[in-house]
């Protein structure tokens, strides 16, 4: 149930945010809705980072005080367990 959760959490970020990461890593995908939506992955930066490590914080995945906008080693283990369904 929690991982159904972060998938819908992470669709919903993707959908409703257009505004593309920033990092060397990151780039733009067509989401469902067929906006343009940021690909998050090791080194993006921003609000949809930010809005991610949120969520994973309230499903107990992240430390809540953490969320800092960056996807760094912290936020990747976060989802590590979460894609897993182990937590």
């Amino acid at each position: 149930m929690r991982l159904l959760s972060l998938i819908v959490l992470v669709l919903a970020i993707v959908v409703a945010n257009p505004v593309p990461a920033t990092a060397a890593g990151a780039s733009k995908a067509t989401s469902l809705a067929g906006s343009a939506a940021p690909t998050l992955r090791l080194g993006s930066r921003g609000p949809a980072v930010r809005a991610l490590q949120s969520r994973l914080a309230h499903l107990t995945y992240f430390p809540s005080k953490a969320a800092d906008g960056v996807f760094g080693m912290r936020t990747w283990h976060a989802l590590l367990p979460s894609k897993a369904g182990t937590r």
